[in-house]
Order: C-alpha cells, then sequence, then structure tokens
C-alpha cells in the first residue's frame, strides 16, 4: 500500500490530468438546456421513470452539469448545497449527513442507496461515508428526496432518500487518468486524490468501465491549527458492466473494494479504572467491498420486471474495536399500467443482516454475533385524472423484521400539474425507524465528563442496549408548489409538518454509583468519579415545522444563479429533557436555517467561473457556531484539449467547527482552508 500511496503523492502533486475520451460517448446532461433538465427522468418517487417536475414529492436533483461545475471530489461535498439536507465533517474520517434533522456521524433515519443498493449498515447504524468513494464523474445523478420513502424503500427511509444513480458502462469509453493536489492551513498538509478509469466495449452489445481512486485527506485540526490524526488514506477499486442481449433486456453487474487506513483520536483513557483527562490516539483500518447483480425484462410498452440481489461486506476497527457485517439481499419488483388511468408498481424483497464484533475497545455487545433478517412487501397505484393533470398515488410497505416485528408504512400522494408550467403537491405519509444492534446490544461509554453544575465529580454514564424497543415512528405532512417561466426560470417551495413518536433517548436504570480511590492528600481514600448506568428508551414526542426553497435563474447565455434556502423548528412534545438522560440523543443536531447561493458564469468560451456561498446556522444541542462559507473554481479552457482550474474551499475564514462530536469522545475537530489545482489533458 505505501508504494501505491507515494505513487498517488507524486502524480497528484503534479496536478495532471489525462483523458481520452470515445467519439461514440453517449450524450450527456450538459448539453441540455433548463427546460429539458425540469423534465429529467427520476425512480426514487415511484419506483419508475417519471418527470422530476411530476413527482408528489420535495426531490432535488445533482445533474451530471452541476457536478462538473462545481470542482467537488467526494459524495458529501456534492450534497452540501440541497435544501433541508445538513452535512456536517467530524472527523477526516467522518461526516454527519442528514435530512430535516437528526443529524449525528450515525444519521439513522436517512436511507442512502448506491444503484439500488442501500449502503445502510446495522451494526454500527447509518452511513460508512468515508467508505464510499465512488469518483463524482462517474455519477449520472443524484436524485434527493426529502421526506419519507418508506412505501417504497422501507424501514430507516425515515427523513429522506438519497439516490445515486451511475453512468451506464457505455458512457465512458475510453482511458482517462486524473489528479488533484493541494494543501490546507494553517497546518499545512496535503491533499490529493488520483483516478484511473477504463472503459471498452464488450462483443456488439455490452461495456465495462474499469476504475482505481485513492484518497489522501488531510486530518482535521485543533483550534489552535494542530493536527489532530494522521491523514486518512483511502483507495477504492470497481466496476461496472452492463449488457443488453436483446431489445428487451438489461443487465447489469458491478461491485467496488475499499481499503482506508485512519486514525481515531479518543479525549480519555482509563488507567486502573480512573478516567484521565489525555488523548489516545489508534491506528485504523476498514475495508469495505460488494457486488450487485441487476436483470431487467420490457415485457411490453405498459410493464417491465427487475431482479436484483447484491452482497455487501464491512469490516472496520475503531475506538479498539473491530466490527464486521455482511449484508444479502434479494429484491423483485414489477411496474405495469392499466388502460390511460392507473400504473402499478409493486414488489417483495428480503435481506440478511450477519454481524459479528470483538470485545475490548470502546463499544462492546451483549451478543457479539448476531444474524437477523427482512421479510417485505410493497404495492402503490397510482390514478390519472382531468388528461393527467391529477395524480394520485396510495400505496404502503410491509416488512417484518427480527427487532420489532411487523410494521407498516404507507402513503398517499397527490399532484395538480398545470398546463401554465407550475404543480401543486401535497402527501401524508407514515414511517418507522427500527432499532439498530447498537441500540439494542451495545455497552458503552460515551466519555468522562468534567464537573459541572450540581455535580461536583467526573462523570461517565454507561449506556447499555434494549431489547425490547419499539421502532421510532413519523407521520409526515407535506405539502409543496413549483413553477418554471421564460428562458430557464423555475422555483419550488416545500413546507412540511413531521410528527414523531417513541424516539430513542438514553434514561438511568439504577442509581449512580461513587467511585472511591486513594487519591487524596497522603493517599487518603476520597470520591473521583460518578457512574450513572443508562439504557436506551422510547422515551421522546418531537415535532419539527419546516420549509424549503430553492429558485433558479438563467440570468443570460453565459450566467446562472441557484439559490436554496431551509429553516425547521424543532420543539419537544412531552417535556423537556430529564437532565439524567443524555444530550446527545436528543433530536436537535440541526441547524435552525441554512441558506446558499451558486453562481456560474462563462467569461469567455474559454474561461469559466464558479462561486459557491453558504450559511450555516449555529447547533443549539450540539454546541456548535454558525459559520459562511465561500468556494471558488476557476477553469481557464486553453484550447478543446487543454484546461486549468483552481479551486478554493473554506475561504472566508482560516480554520472553524462544524460538529461537536459527543457520542464518542473525540476532540473537536476544525476544518481547515483548502486550496488545490489542476489541469487537464484529453486526446
Amino acid at each position: 500500500m505505501s508504494k501505491f500511496y507515494l505513487t498517488l503523492l507524486a502524480s497528484a502533486c503534479s496536478s495532471l490530468s489525462l483523458a481520452t475520451a470515445s467519439a461514440d460517448e453517449l450524450t450527456d446532461l450538459t448539453e441540455l438546456s433548463l427546460e429539458d433538465l425540469l423534465a429529467i427522468q427520476v425512480t426514487s418517487v415511484a419506483k419508475r421513470p417519471q418527470p422530476a417536475n411530476e413527482s408528489a414529492a420535495a426531490i432535488f436533483v445533482i445533474t451530471q452539469k452541476e457536478i462538473r461545475q462545481s470542482g467537488a471530489k467526494t459524495l458529501p461535498e456534492l450534497l452540501r448545497y440541497v435544501p433541508g439536507v445538513e452535512v456536517a465533517e467530524v472527523e477526516n474520517h467522518s461526516t454527519a449527513i442528514s435530512a430535516r434533522g437528526s443529524n449525528f456521524r450515525f444519521s439513522t433515519k436517512l436511507l442512502v442507496l448506491i444503484d439500488g443498493r442501500t449502503i445502510y449498515t446495522s451494526i454500527l447504524p447509518g452511513v460508512q461515508w468515508d467508505l464510499e468513494r465512488l469518483p463524482v464523474e462517474d455519477i449520472q445523478r443524484i436524485e434527493v428526496v426529502r421526506g419519507p420513502g418508506a412505501t417504497l424503500f422501507g424501514a430507516n427511509a425515515m427523513n429522506g432518500v438519497i439516490n445515486i444513480v451511475t453512468k451506464h458502462a457505455a458512457q465512458m469509453l475510453g482511458t482517462s487518468v486524473s489528479g488533484t493536489a493541494g494543501v490546507t492551513g494553517p497546518s499545512d498538509q496535503v491533499l490529493s486524490t488520483m483516478t484511473v478509469r477504463h472503459g471498452m466495449r464488450v462483443g456488439e452489445d455490452g461495456a465495462l468501465r474499469l476504475y482505481a481512486t485513492g484518497h489522501n485527506t488531510p486530518a482535521l485540526s485543533t483550534k489552535e491549527g494542530e493536527v489532530i490524526d494522521d491523514e486518512d488514506l483511502a483507495l477504492q477499486v470497481g466496476f461496472r458492466f452492463d449488457y443488453e442481449p436483446t431489445e428487451i433486456d438489461a443487465i447489469t453487474v458491478q461491485g467496488d473494494y475499499n481499503y482506508t487506513d485512519f486514525d481515531s483520536t479518543l479525549d480519555y483513557d482509563n488507567v486502573f479504572g480512573v478516567s484521565s483527562f489525555r488523548p489516545r490516539t489508534t491506528g485504523e483500518i476498514a475495508e469495505k467491498a460488494n457486488i450487485l447483480a441487476r436483470w431487467s425484462r420490457t415485457l411490453s410498452p405498459d410493464s417491465k420486471l427487475t431482479f436484483q440481489s447484491y452482497v455487501d461486506y464491512l469490516s472496520r476497527s475503531e475506538f479498539g474495536g473491530e466490527f464486521e457485517q455482511t449484508t444479502v439481499d434479494f429484491d423483485m419488483s414489477h411496474y405495469f399500467s392499466t388502460g390511460k388511468r392507473w400504473e402499478t408498481v409493486w414488489g417483495l424483497g428480503y435481506r440478511v443482516y450477519s454481524d459479528d464484533s470483538t470485545d475490548g475497545g470502546s463499544v462492546d455487545f451483549a451478543d457479539n454475533s448476531r444474524t437477523t433478517d427482512i421479510v417485505s412487501a410493497f404495492v402503490q397505484q397510482e390514478a390519472f385524472f382531468a388528461n393527467k393533470k391529477l395524480h394520485f398515488s396510495l400505496g404502503t410497505k410491509l416488512e417484518h423484521n427480527d427487532f420489532t416485528g411487523f410494521e407498516y408504512q404507507p402513503s398517499f400522494r397527490g399532484i395538480w400539474v398545470s398546463d401554465n408550467q407550475w404543480s401543486l403537491w401535497g402527501a401524508i405519509s407514515r414511517a418507522v425507524r427500527t432499532p439498530s444492534r447498537y441500540e439494542t446490544s451495545a455497552i458503552y461509554t460515551t466519555g468522562v465528563y468534567p464537573p459541572a453544575g450540581d455535580v461536583p465529580l467526573p462523570a461517565s454514564y454507561p449506556v447499555f442496549g434494549n431489547e425490547d424497543l419499539d421502532a421510532e415512528t413519523l407521520i409526515a405532512y407535506e405539502i409543496g408548489w413549483r413553477k418554471s417561466w421564460g428562458n430557464g426560470h423555475s422555483i419550488d417551495l416545500t413546507g412540511y409538518y413531521f410528527d414523531y413518536d417513541d424516539l430513542f433517548l438514553i434514561g438511568p436504570i439504577q442509581a449512580p454509583e461513587i467511585l472511591f480511590g486513594p487519591f487524596g492528600p497522603g493517599g487518603m481514600i476520597v470520591p473521583y468519579q460518578i457512574i450513572q448506568p443508562v439504557d436506551v428508551e422510547n422515551a421522546r414526542k418531537l415535532e419539527i415545522f419546516g420549509a424549503e426553497a430553492s429558485l433558479e435563474l438563467q440570468l443570460s447565455a453565459d450566467w446562472d444563479l441557484k439559490l436554496t434556502g431551509d429553516v425547521k423548528d424543532t420543539s419537544v412534545k412531552d417535556g423537556p429533557i430529564n437532565d439524567a438522560q443524555l444530550p446527545q440523543f436528543f433530536q436537535g443536531f440541526t441547524p435552525h436555517y441554512q441558506a446558499t447561493l451558486q453562481s456560474n458564469y462563462h467569461f469567455t468560451d474559454q474561461f469559466f467561473g464558479h462561486l459557491a456561498l453558504r450559511q450555516v446556522g449555529p447547533l443549539e444541542e450540539n454546541p456548535t457556531p454558525s459559520y459562511t462559507d465561500l468556494d471558488l473554481r476557476l477553469a481557464y479552457r486553453v484550447n478543446s484539449q487543454f484546461e486549468f482550474s483552481i479551486e478554493g474551499d473554506n475561504l472566508l475564514e482560516p480554520l472553524r467547527t462544524e460538529f461537536t462530536p459527543l457520542i464518542y469522545p473525540v476532540p473537536t475537530g476544525y476544518v481547515e482552508r483548502r486550496l488545490s489545482t489542476s489541469l487537464s489533458v484529453r486526446f
């Protein structure tokens, strides 16, 4: 691995990108007008292709053009400018991402898919974003649905669904090598990425894409600008094979493997049972691999059948513990229409999670190995009236899992699509979030907290999982309005009310224990720590009122603007949090407001600029101040073969914090200013 990274750094520092594109490469979205973009076909709302502007949901699409213009290198960077989505760097190897609240490193209420494969893990609930290094150039589009998607995608699609769709292998024929390099300040760390890709035809009806990518991610720093950990070094390789043997059959096989080497730093260590406030850094390794196969057959112009299966493997060591999980998934869906008025999609699914853990770290499990499964079925029917201007859809997902048993998740949606390029939609949905292995059987300590208030001694809170948890539930009410006008202008407004019940919180299960030891003058026995055992409970009712907006303006042929914003108000319905209940289980780790502005301007046919400005409000329950961020990218195309660009991120201040870790006793990391350059050569 060391030789690979030396090669990676040397290549990246040259800031050179070579690309060879095939003449028969398929047309991409960069050539589409904004009116065409409004009619982009999405699949996340109805599990069938439909125009985004006719979807009865709060959907936001990130296109190929926007990905290229932004200069983003990772998935979290691309999601920062989606209204209603919160993105915060916790450590260099962990990012907190959620939709409409409940943000956390392990965000449990957001479902993320890559080409139909769920990347949620149960043993460490949420998405391991540092192990998803998919090259952003390979992405066709990202569909972000804010609000429940549980009727089609099941449990944990509670607050939203992110559906990442990669390009068909035939769209990226030829060979390309790309690299970037830069520095961060004030710690002067090196950042770099390198990607090698090759696409080729396989016979007359098939195409294959292979890729390898490496990332050297700088560590976050302390407030004083001192590096906390070593850099995060990651390698990911993968492939996608597409084959259409007949006009009615389509087969896709794809897979990825990720290897990541990173550090974790704890803010405390235990010596002879006594907690001392000094950091301890451990080197960690994580691996993730998957393979997926999908077959679709078009039975008729009005009927399509799809079978899909995948295997996903995760191995991660962190904080002294080791965790493994294997996921096996089988899925079938069938879409058909009956006449001109009725369209139906239904499906069956079966998923198995098998996990294993090793004691000795900061997190142990009551049972080190467990296998659980989920059996599911869904159906959704859509009806059309008034010459297909009025759509109604009704559906439900039925699931049985080993934690809470049977769950149902219905939704009712409607939309009116006007001839005057506006639409009005509304939805009522029920969604659940089932407990994870972490919440039912993990045993861990969130940290040792210094004396404060009525607690005169350092206090620790050992947390015990609860096998008797019920699922968290959400009743969601949503309404939205869209309009497009003129030459490429559009506006999208959404309002929602979320009513949560049975949210997980932790509370005391017995009286606190006071520890005594010979730490007084002359070895005197004195109290030195309070231990308050707690467990996870269904103990909270919560409500959120929120609104989101996006505005796109095509001011001229050379200049376009995109503005987005969201605001939300979160309140506890059943009284204040008990003093003994730790704040990290409160669902308020999310900014009250966010606002973004993106500007793309072609100064000449050769000179292009991208500006992105972002304002993020403070995290009240997670003591993190508000911040304003500015990113810039300037690109100069010398000719059709050569392009030079420079990028600057976090330009308004040398460093800032985006999230204060509480669930683990890790130090608060500060994100630094970043500068990078690139040069591309195409043949």
